[in-house]
């Protein structure tokens, strides 16, 4: 057995959950119950679907009542983020898939998780925007009653208006975790390679009756990817954050030049000036009392949720994009190449990779160890 392999792989692996599948497709059983769940902890929740319902349909007790528990179960998915998202990514599966990065390519779940998490950040500044605006308001709002209607209730209506900002990020939030829990599913599992005219391509998936797609990227072509992202991220990053930062110092700036105005402009000179002119008595200081609203904290946050989510977005992709990179991560936008250089095609490549058949799936160190033998 290959010390190099994961626990989940499927190479030289006598009695694999994967093959004892096929084993039993072939023989045409329906296969136990533990077996689906074994494909399930070794990540083939696909094929453990599939599995499962097939097991139902042979008079299975115990399978036809999960299977109806999952079914009425989607009912209601729509309800949960992560439900609702992972019988998205159920519907998008190849059937008989053993290896699938997704219909989006080798960052396609890195992506979608991203965007998720894009999304959070955005809402979360504009509900605390949303949030200090509505204190403000409160602050200065006057105390009055008739008849059943009175300030707290009309609070607490305000109050209730925006509690939908919470419960969409946490909706969000949740389809992220779902996205990421894909995304390092992948990872854990590792690129597959396949060897082909003395160089190795990433599998892109992988079907059990051993029909397959690669990626066309030789190792050049993934090597000048990375060496044009690490020479732009940097600067980039270093731009965002500087961004970021030149905007707080600006909002700080603003609230305090507000503040200072507002507290010490002459503001009586301006009310006698205003009693010139009859269409300005509406904005007299004891008809609106402008000196209880706080509008330097309102627009100040007003400035902030139209100035720093995109430059803070910005950063924020970019700083994990950076991260997962260091991390060597291999799928996502651009990854760290491993994998050696490829030897030139010989006699004896030709043969080994004519050796291997229908196995010739390999990890990056098992392809490093093919190509310095």
């Amino acid at each position: 057995m290959n010390e190099f392999l994961p626990k989940n792989s499927l190479i030289n692996r006598p009695d694999t959950a994967i093959e004892r599948y096929v084993v039993a497709l072939k023989a045409g059983q329906p296969v136990p119950l533990g077996l689906v769940q074994e494909l399930k902890t070794a990540g083939h929740v696909a094929l453990a679907g599939d599995a499962l319902r097939q097991l139902a349909a042979s008079g299975d007790n115990q399978a036809k009542a999960e299977t109806l528990l999952q079914s009425f179960a989607g009912l209601f998915a729509w309800l949960s983020p992560a439900a609702s998202t992972r019988q998205k990514i159920a519907r998008i599966r190849v059937p008989g898939m053993v290896f699938d990065i997704g219909p989006d390519g080798f960052a396609g779940w890195y992506s979608s998780m991203m965007k998720e998490i894009e999304i959070v950040a955005a809402e979360t500044i504009r509900a605390i925007v949303n949030l200090t605006i509505i204190y403000a308001i409160f602050v200065a709002m006057p105390e009055w009653s008739y008849g059943y209607a009175n300030s707290t209730l009309l609070k607490i209506a305000i109050f209730l208006l925006w509690l939908p900002s919470p419960a969409h990020i946490a909706w969000h939030w949740e389809v992220a975790r779902v996205y990421a829990a894909e995304w390092d599913r992948l990872e854990v599992h590792g690129p597959e390679w396949h060897f082909e005219n003395g160089a190795w391509f990433r599998f892109v998936f992988v079907r059990l009756d051993g029909s397959y797609k690669i990626d066309p990227r030789t190792r050049q072509d993934r090597v000048d990817q990375e060496i044009e992202s690490v020479r732009t991220r940097g600067p980039q990053l270093a731009q965002a954050a500087k961004a970021t930062l030149s905007g707080l110092f600006r909002i700080v700036v603003f609230y305090v030049i507000l503040s200072l105005v507002f507290r010490y402009a002459p503001w009586s000179q301006l009310w006698a000036w205003m009693q010139h002119w009859d269409w300005l008595q509406q904005w007299h200081p004891e008809t609106w009392n402008l000196q209880k609203w706080n509008l330097p904290l309102i627009l100040t946050a007003l400035n902030v949720g139209e100035a720093l989510p995109t430059s803070a977005i910005q950063w924020l992709r970019l700083a994990i994009d950076k991260w997962s990179y260091e991390k060597g991560k291999q799928f996502i936008p651009v990854p760290r190449v491993f994998d050696p250089v490829p030897s030139p095609l010989t006699l004896e490549t030709v043969k080994e990779q004519t050796a291997l058949g229908d196995e010739r799936r390999v990890k990056p160190r098992e392809a490093s160890r093919k190509m310095r033998s």
